[in-house]
């Protein structure tokens, strides 16, 4: 598994630990109270006092679905930039440090069968051809010679985890992670919600939990 993959995954698991935050948090019970004198508590009445306490409640998870959108937003940010920083050091690692005159233009004009035989032949030479190496794999990339490219990944596992997280890594959808956001997390009740589930029997919002 390459790193861009394993990016992708954890933090797509903060990202869901997220979301079962805010589910968990708008489906539960709210620790949400109203400071009030008793004789102002007992002149508003219960069902006033009920009113008053699910906007206390409305307030308060529209405070916390945007803290966790916020953070669920910086993660995808946080994402992009790990996975741009992986690709950088993957081009590094696949890129030549040093490329002979000689082999710069022998691969400028080689067709896919003659680059494929001058890689074999670098690689052949274990770490003396490894610059080579790599300069026809980046010219074979350059040109789309797809089969090349399969051939030589084919023969190096480690070449072919870089390529696959540059490949990965440069092909991120290009969606808002704010409309991402919107898309998957529950709605968060408001104070009508509210107020219709302080009135129901704790068996009934248990049922709707389910």
């Amino acid at each position: 598994m390459g790193k861009v993959t394993d990016l992708r995954i954890k933090y797509g698991e903060e990202q869901a630990r997220l979301l079962n935050e805010l589910f968990a948090l708008s489906m539960g019970p709210l620790d949400v109270d109203i400071e009030l004198s008793g004789g102002v508590k007992e002149s508003l009445g219960p069902k006033d006092y009920g009113k008053l306490l699910a906007l206390e409640q409305e307030a308060f998870l529209q405070v916390d679905r945007l803290r966790i959108k916020t953070r669920y937003e910086e993660l995808d940010a946080e994402k992009r930039a790990a996975i741009e920083v992986a690709v950088e050091e993957a081009e590094r690692q696949l890129s030549p440090k040093e490329a002979s005159a000689q082999d710069l233009l022998a691969a400028a004009s080689a067709t896919p069968e003659q680059l494929k035989n001058a890689l074999d032949a670098a690689l052949r030479l274990g770490d003396a051809g490894e610059d080579s190496a790599l300069l026809f794999f980046q010219v074979a990339r350059q040109k789309d010679f797809d089969d090349v490219v399969a051939w030589a990944t084919d023969l190096r596992e480690d070449w072919a985890e870089l390529y696959v997280d540059i490949l990965e890594g440069t092909n991120q959808p290009d969606v808002d992670p704010g409309d991402r956001f919107e898309l998957l997390a529950s709605k968060s009740p408001d104070r009508y919600d509210l107020i219709n589930r302080a009135a129901q029997p704790d068996i009934n919002r248990y049922g709707q939990m389910r």
